[in-house]
Order: structure tokens, then sequence, then C-alpha cells
């Protein structure tokens, strides 16, 4: 089980680092124009690009764009962090019930952490570390 979500949450950071390559290349093409084109707008820059018209802004505003972008991509990423995290505590509550049924205590908390926190405690098992508990809760 914990190999599938290493790997699940090792793809979603492959994808994450991605995205920062992506946004490096992008802002170095970026430096390199002349200060003049930035009142031209973005499709006449990127013609051959077909998603260019889709985003008709001048060039000097490509930094707030991004800035805008950034922000719900890294929700995205950190959104996406937590289910994962949530689907995991659910399958380690479940497994935990069947292979110490005779300790096992399940917890009904308000939050998938506290729940798999309280379900540990309570059936008697050492729980992760502090400081991924309170990863966790701050995400």
């Amino acid at each position: 089980m914990q190999s599938r979500y290493l790997r699940i949450l090792a793809d979603l950071n492959d994808q994450f680092c991605y995205f920062l390559f992506a946004r490096t290349e992008l802002r170095t093409r970026f430096q390199n124009f002349a200060p003049e084109i930035g009142n031209v707008f973005l499709p006449t820059v990127f013609a051959k690009n077909p998603y260019a018209p889709k985003i008709n802004i001048q060039i000097d505003q490509v930094p707030g764009f991004e800035a805008d972008h950034e922000r719900v991509t890294f929700g995205a990423y950190i959104s996406t962090s937590y289910e994962i995290a949530s689907s995991y505590w659910e399958d380690a509550i479940e497994l935990l019930s069947q292979c110490n049924g005779v300790t096992f205590k399940g917890q009904n908390e308000r939050s998938p952490e506290d729940t798999y926190w309280k379900t540990l405690a309570a059936s008697t098992c050492a729980p992760p570390d502090a400081e991924l508990r309170m990863t966790l809760i701050y995400i």
C-alpha cells in the first residue's frame, strides 16, 4: 500500500517539477525580448502557438497573468496532495482494522487526519512523527 501512494506522490511531484521547469524556460524567453515588445499582444509574438489567441494579453501583462496562474496551479497541487493523503489514511485505517482486529478501535472525527491519528492512538499504535501531522494540518 505504501509503495502505491509513494508512486502517486512521486508522479505528482514530477508534474510539479515540470511546471517549475516550464515556467523558468518561459521566463527566460521573455527576458530575451526587447523592451519595446512589451505592448505587443501574445498572439502576435507566438503566432505558431494555437493557444496564444486564447490568451490575448500584451507581453508586459504576462508576469501578472503568470502569478495568477501560479496561485491556481499551486493550489491544485496542494489540494491533490491532500486528497492523496486522505485516501491513504482511509486505506491505512482499513488495513489496521483487518490486521489488528483485537485492539482496533476506530474513531470518527471531523477530519480524515484526526480520524487517522485518533484511531492509531485508540488502537495503541505508534503514530507518525508530529511534524508530519503539523504539515498536513497546515495544508
